[in-house]
């Protein structure tokens, strides 16, 4: 005698339009970071960073109680 076995056809998997949802959504996020980030490392990269300090006050207290102020960036000389 023969065994026939009816497996019921899956409901619930759709067409597959999430995947391609996913998919726009990823490609949205790469174009974003790229859009973004190349431009904000090329700016880290460039090394100029005395415009960045200009104008800059900095208070350093000293452990003697005496504090020094100084304008713009900390120069070596």
């Amino acid at each position: 005698m023969e065994t026939i076995v009816n497996n019921p056809t899956p409901t619930g998997e759709g067409s597959g339009s999430w995947t391609l949802v996913g998919i726009v959504i990823g490609v949205i996020l790469v174009l974003v970071v790229l859009y973004f980030g190349i431009p904000a490392l090329r700016d880290n990269m460039s090394g100029d960073t005395d415009t960045d300090t200009k104008g800059v006050e900095i208070d350093v207290n000293l452990p003697g109680g005496t504090s020094q102020e100084t304008e713009g960036a900390a120069t070596t000389d």
